[in-house]
Parts: C-alpha cells; sequence; structure tokens
C-alpha cells in the first residue's frame, strides 16, 4: 500500500507502549475519539488500524461481493448443506451397519474376532 505523504502522521509510543492518535490523524480518517478501534498485523512492522463500522463495512463488502469475485454468503450456505448431507448419509451407514450387526450369529462374531486377533498376531 503506497503512503500518500498528505495523509501520512508520525505516531509514537510511550514508556508503556500507549500510542496517541493527533486531532489532525483523526479528522482525516474520521475517527472519533469515542469509535472502537480494531487493529490486526498485516505484516512485519505493519498494523492496520480500523472502527468497528469499517470492519463491518469490509467485512459486508466481502460478504455481498466476495474477495474471490464469489458471494461468501452463498458459499457458507452451500458448505452447511453439503454438512448436513454428509451427516445423514453417516447415520444411514451407522444404521446400516448396526443392522448388518444384529443379523450375525454369535458364532458368526466370535469367528470374526478371532480372525482379528490373529490379524494382529494374538
Amino acid at each position: 500500500m503506497p503512503i500518500n505523504p498528505i495523509h501520512s502522521f508520525q505516531l509514537s509510543m510511550n514508556e508503556k507502549g500507549r500510542t496517541l492518535f493527533s486531532a489532525r490523524l483523526r479528522a482525516a480518517a474520521k475517527v472519533d475519539t469515542k469509535d472502537e478501534l480494531f487493529a490486526q498485523v498485516v505484516g512485519e512492522g505493519i498494523i492496520l488500524i480500523e472502527t468497528k463500522n469499517a470492519v463491518r463495512n469490509r467485512v459486508r463488502g466481502n460478504a455481498i461481493s466476495g474477495a474471490n469475485g464469489k458471494d461468501s454468503t452463498k458459499l457458507i450456505r452451500e458448505s452447511r448443506i453439503e454438512d448436513v448431507i454428509a451427516q445423514q448419509n453417516s447415520w444411514e451407514i451407522r444404521d446400516r451397519l448396526a443392522e448388518e450387526a444384529t443379523k450375525r450369529s454369535p458364532e458368526d462374531v466370535e469367528a470374526a474376532g478371532d480372525a482379528m486377533l490373529r490379524a494382529i498376531g494374538l
């Protein structure tokens, strides 16, 4: 992100690591002293500071247009539907296996157990 010298402001931290934003900086960014701010490390030595409304607008913008050109909300809904279908399929498989297990005779179950023990060398 290129630095615009007109809107660049030098900041300093006090001994407690606190940074104050000058009135000129706040005015240029249209940030009020009552605004809730969020910070995010973007890279080494780069910190992005946004108001709560700016974060909301960015997230909503990405959800509508999608950062990758797709509707993120639609993708999340489709993914959720796939999750529900997969869960239903797993329940059907579980039920089918349980039904098959009840059809086995005790001798078949014991023979299967013996075969598993032999396979692992016991």
